[in-house]
């Protein structure tokens, strides 16, 4: 998905999930994939409450992304999970990105 601006829901089982978002992004947004990476660039100053979870990957995200997170629950030692849930640049639409097997990629786009 190019030059999207939301609201979205998509869901697929097996592949992954690449959207460029563009302003003004329109909430609410939910990309879950199953089995596969979820690829996300979003405008450089867009504000979102974020929920990202992977139960087996990694999430990496730009560095001009400030997540103000919440204290965390203690964790248990058997929890594989990956979880980032807070706000980003100051909060805003809800954007939730979910996968069981996969990592995502939190990317920057400079608006149009």
């Amino acid at each position: 998905m190019i030059n999207v601006t939301g609201p979205l829901n998509v869901k697929v089982a097996q592949g992954d999930i690449v959207a460029k978002f563009v302003q003004p992004v329109k909430g609410p947004i939910s990309l879950i994939a199953a089995m596969g990476a979820v690829d996300v660039a979003f405008p450089v100053k867009f504000g979102a409450n974020v929920d990202m979870k992977t139960s087996m990957g990694n999430i990496y995200a730009a560095d001009e992304f400030q997540f103000e997170k919440p204290v965390e629950e203690p964790k248990s030692t058997y929890n594989m999970s990956n979880t980032v849930k807070g706000k980003m640049n100051g909060g805003g639409q809800d954007v939730i990105l979910k996968t069981s097997m996969g990592i995502f990629i939190l990317e920057l786009k400079n608006s149009m």
